[in-house]
């Protein structure tokens, strides 16, 4: 069944150097582009998303589309080095940011 829907798209930009930007649509994380600026990563994701949509039967669009509001988490994980590794003898921290959000009853980042 043919069906039009219209809705916001939020896109996380994530700066991962000079000139490389990560961009990722909320909610639909299997989609995400790397370029050198926000206008051309939105332009790329609303046209890949909109060719995602019109695939889906509207059951799978309105599951894609029940997640709520989204909440920013930094998180530290320790990692500590192999046992037989002689040049790295110290564990590092790596913080990890993530935007997290419920999504049918599951707690997703």
């Amino acid at each position: 069944m043919a069906f039009e829907a219209t809705f916001p798209l939020l896109i996380l930009h994530r700066k991962l150097g000079p000139g490389v930007l990560l961009s990722e649509v909320l909610f639909t994380p299997q989609y995400s582009r790397l370029a050198n600026h926000t206008d051309v990563t939105a332009n790329q994701l609303a046209q890949v998303l909109e060719a995602h949509c019109k695939a889906l039967d509207v059951d799978e669009f309105v599951r894609d589309r029940r997640a709520v509001e989204a909440k920013a988490e930094s998180f530290t994980v320790t990692v500590v080095p192999p046992l037989r590794d002689g040049a790295w003898r110290e564990a590092v921290q790596v913080r990890l940011d993530a935007a997290c959000w419920v999504q049918d009853g599951s707690f997703l980042a």
